[in-house]
């Protein structure tokens, strides 16, 4: 743990990452976006300076973002080389055969000819060419359990060796998923997506992934706050008592102090906003450093929650890869 962020970190195949994103899912568990909100978000955080973006295929934001990179390109404010564009391969393309396809059709959506990183969104497969959520005439989700990640993987690296892919992760995986992987191939994933934020270290495997050189993405770092499904009594990172009080003394907001935690843990964060003032808050954390005393206060106080916001409630105890079964 250091008190000094770069603003990239290289992952183990050499390619640097920004370590502020923009999150582009919209919270529609429908899967259908605004296209002209999404837009209008890229826009803003290109000229404020953002060059990360993460999109995916059941969010319904590529299209959206493909046109916002495509315009701000148009305009000179940026090149398309200084961009990093993450997209990830959706439940229902799990076969080997059709992971190329897949990365094809987000390719098409964002208008591009690569994406910088290419994620597996879950370990879970679902039974293909059925939509994106195949259901049965129960309303249950059909799954691919006879589906292996390994071959999935494999998909993955074709990708990669095709130029489709600059870098290929993964995402939503757990720790024995992990090790799964890793000791199936000679491709390590560059790069994790997880659920972190102080309410939620997912300590366990953010640990392992560091110990194997992988660079960890977090989603969610600032707990989701307009979630549909918050309570009350829910831990909320504007209200918590300690992320306030070491606000206060460097005279940042608590969800400032919540992604500069995230930052000098080697992370990287993808916060989501369509608010300029948020947009334009939520990379203003590079002009302060937290204390070791700070960083072990949110750590005592705050972690202590083990405050999980993302479930996808109707897959558990549903498929055997399901990868928060243990948790």
């Amino acid at each position: 743990m250091t008190g000094t962020v770069e603003k990239f970190i290289k992952m183990n195949d050499g390619i640097a990452i920004p370590v502020i994103g923009l999150g582009t899912f919209q919270g529609n568990y429908d899967y259908t976006s605004v296209h002209d909100i999404v837009v209008k978000a890229v826009k803003t955080a290109i000229d404020l300076g953002y060059r990360h973006f993460d999109t995916a295929l059941v969010y319904d934001t590529e299209a959206a973002v493909g046109e916002a990179v495509r315009d701000k390109i148009q305009e000179g404010v940026v090149r398309r080389e200084e961009l990093f564009i993450v997209t990830k391969l959706w439940c229902n393309s799990h076969g080997k055969e059709n992971v190329v396809p897949a990365l094809h059709e987000s390719l098409r959506k964002l208008g591009m000819d690569y994406v910088d990183l290419f994620l597996i969104h879950w370990p879970v497969a679902f039974k293909s060419g059925s939509g994106l959520l195949p259901r049965d005439d129960n309303g249950q989700i059909i799954l691919d359990d006879d589906m292996d990640f390994t071959d999935t993987w494999q998909g993955m690296v074709e990708c990669r060796k095709l130029g489709l892919a600059h870098s290929i992760g993964i995402s939503n995986f757990n720790e024995k998923q992990i090790k799964r992987l890793v000791e199936s191939t000679d491709v390590l994933p560059s790069l994790i997506q997880i659920e972190v934020n102080p309410f939620f270290s997912n300590d366990k495997i953010v640990s392992l992934c560091q110990q194997l050189g992988i660079t960890v993405a977090c989603y969610s770092p600032l707990g989701k706050p307009g979630r549909p499904w918050k309570k009350d009594n829910d831990p909320f990172i504007s209200t918590d008592v300690t992320l306030n009080e070491i606000a206060k003394v460097h005279k940042k907001t608590p969800m400032q102090v919540s992604l500069r935690f995230l930052l000098q843990k080697g992370l990287v964060v993808i916060p989501k906003s369509n608010s300029y003032d948020h947009i334009k808050e939520n990379t203003d954390v590079f002009d302060f450093q937290l204390t070791h005393k700070e960083m072990n206060s949110i750590d005592e106080n705050c972690s202590c929650h083990n405050f999980k916001v993302l479930y996808l409630k109707e897959l558990i105890g549903h498929s055997k890869e399901y990868p928060f079964n243990e948790d």
